[in-house]
This record gives structure tokens, sequence and C-alpha cells, in this order.
């Protein structure tokens, strides 16, 4: 069975030869922003949060979640900065990271995605908030 657990800022460097794959596969897959670099950067300074699914038996990282938690006036979001592995559309997976996120003080989810993967997300009540666009300058 797969768990979900939270990686401290001081673990990172213990666990990132495991997490790196998936936080590369999404920045390249999302034509992310940041470098996986960045991303592990982030995550060091404390100022990103990752989270990770993993086979309980063998230990074995299945995907990771890096999450940046935000104040908005009416909620307090954990923010998807980059999302990867296998493990999204397990229900189990998913209500205990509902259950981590909700235990940082958040009360919703954001991320952008691709109409794709928005599609896989609306199984797990996800809605389309709005469409993100970029036009280099």
């Amino acid at each position: 069975m797969l768990d979900v657990g939270l990686v401290r800022a001081e673990d990172i460097h213990a666990l990132w030869s495991k997490a790196e794959p998936f936080v590369e596969s999404s920045c390249r897959e999302a034509n992310a922003d940041v470098s996986p670099v960045e991303v592990k950067l982030k995550l060091l300074s404390g100022e990103w949060t990752l989270i990770v699914v993993f086979d309980e038996e063998t230990q074995d990282i299945e995907g990771t979640v890096v999450v940046h938690v935000h104040n908005r006036l009416n909620d307090r979001v954990a923010f998807i900065t980059a999302i990867g592995g296998k493990f999204i559309t397990n229900g189990y997976s998913f209500e205990r990271l509902r259950e981590l996120l909700r235990d940082m003080g958040a009360t919703c989810i954001e991320g952008n995605v691709r109409d794709s993967v928005l599609k896989l997300l609306s199984k797990l009540g996800f809605v389309k908030k709005s469409t993100t666009i970029s036009y280099p300058l």
C-alpha cells in the first residue's frame, strides 16, 4: 500500500536522489518556470515543502508533490508547484495528501496543469479555476 509523508528540509539531501527524477519529470512536462535545482533550493530553505508517496513495504518513493503554502484573503492555499509519479489517482494517497495539507493549515489546493491532467484530476473533485497564459518579452 502507498502512504504519504512530509520530508523535513534537513532531510532533503538524504532523499533527493530518489525524489529528483519525479521533480525533474514534472518540471519538464509542465514547462515549469523553475528547474529541479531551483526547486531543491526552495525546499532546502523551507520555503517549499516536499511530500513523498512511498510504498509502505519497500519504502520506495513512487511519487512526489512540491507545495508552496501561502495566504490569500480568504484562503490558505497549498499551491502545487511540481507533482510527479503514478500515485495521483489512488484515492487513499490523495486523502492522505489532503490530511497533510490540512495539518499545514491549508484550506484549498491549487496548481497549474495541462488539460489532460485536469481531466484526470477532475475525477478526484478538482475544478478548473482559470487558465494561465504566458508571452515572453
